[in-house]
């Protein structure tokens, strides 16, 4: 999966999600140096800064109406870690925000648990077409930085 680019120096940086969802963007070249005159990792934490631009997404999942169409469930669900409890495991290439996916998901499993049913695309496909409120372009990542 593509990463952020700082605009600035135009290396790769990193984006991960805490256990809330919460996202920070890491960029080794444009942060903050340490007194030791190596990055200080705390420092290079960008949680504020207009220089990051996110990667381009999958946009061929969304139909007229702004929906995910459930033809890309399989490929979303292959992306993810089903029942993880970290927010990163659920980062995918359609830029559909992880902190959302992860209670989609867990939902999800809800269901099959309920219904005695094994985690299938085609499980997943009903699940979403008939009990579950579509993946729309409001919950993609509207920001790759954190506000504080």
């Amino acid at each position: 999966m593509a990463t952020p680019i700082c605009k600035e120096c135009r290396f790769c940086t990193g984006i991960y999600y805490n256990g809330l969802g919460d996202i920070s963007i890491y960029c080794t070249l444009h942060g903050n140096m340490g007194l030791s005159g190596a990055l200080d990792p705390i420092r290079y934490v960008i949680l504020q800064c207009d220089d990051i631009e996110l990667p381009d997404y999958d946009t061929q999942c969304w139909d007229e109406h702004g929906c995910f169409k459930s033809d890309f469930l399989p490929k979303l669900r292959n992306e993810v870690r089903l029942g993880s409890l970290y927010i990163d495991d659920y980062r995918n290439s359609f830029g559909i925000d992880p902190k959302y996916l992860c209670d989609f998901f867990e939902a999800y499993e809800i269901w099959l648990e309920e219904d005695f049913l094994e985690d299938s695309d085609d499980a997943l496909k009903e699940w979403y077409e008939y009990n579950q409120e579509p993946i729309t372009i409001d919950n993609l990542i509207k920001k790759p930085i954190n506000e504080h």
